[in-house]
């Protein structure tokens, strides 16, 4: 069995966040999202890794270890189900959810150990804003930093202005229906932060 955590001071658990991971035959790189969660400076309630139909057997197994593994900081829960495509697979993690602000990200994410720190508190602090997240550096086939700066419905309208790695205020995602999960051809980050920003009125993403 691999071994997940290498586990390190943790300052204290957030009960107010929840985070859904997204799986697909992502292998061994599922260990950098969870590993990066278990050393974030504020950890989150529980994280939901929902597999979405995955087929090849060494993803899958992986899924089982850490399903299993007692040593881990955060508690987890894994839900699988049939290939339904991203936008299905969050909504599923979404609705298992009860904590009032919910972290989405995909299992080849790696979050600096202040990520839910810092964005978390952008929310405290912000009561129009309904979403945020940060700047991301690319890595893999495409090395690059991405700086998008957030904004009202008006800044969505003409390109997308926030990460697929976000953070969300819970009740926004009921208000607008969730993820569009007839979209599987991608873009459905973009429609999901219009559709918010449209059902909440004068509120704002924030980066």
């Amino acid at each position: 069995m691999v071994s997940v955590i290498k586990e390190e001071n943790i300052v204290q658990i957030n009960n107010d966040i929840e985070v859904v991971i997204t799986s697909y035959n992502q292998k061994s790189m599922i260990y950098e999202a969870v590993h990066s969660l278990c050393r974030q400076t504020i950890r989150p309630k529980r994280m939901i890794i929902v597999d979405d139909g995955s087929t090849d057997q060494t993803s899958m197994n992986i899924l089982h270890e850490i399903e299993a593994d007692k040593k881990l900081s955060i508690p987890v829960q894994v839900i699988r189900q049939p290939n339904s495509g991203v936008s299905a697979a969050r909504n599923a993690g979404i609705r298992e959810t009860e904590s009032p602000l919910v972290l989405v990200l995909d299992g080849d994410d790696n979050l600096e150990p202040s990520f839910i720190e810092e964005v978390s508190n952008i929310l405290y602090e912000n009561p129009s804003m309904i979403a945020a997240s940060s700047w991301l550096q690319t890595f893999g086939v495409l090395e690059a930093s991405v700086r998008p700066q957030g904004g009202n419905v008006s800044s969505f309208l003409s390109r997308n202005c926030c990460p697929a790695t976000h953070m969300f205020r819970r009740v926004a995602w009921k208000q607008c229906g969730g993820y569009d999960e007839t979209m599987r051809g991608g873009f459905e980050d973009w429609d999901f932060f219009l559709s918010m920003l449209e059902a909440v009125q004068g509120t704002y993403i924030g980066i």
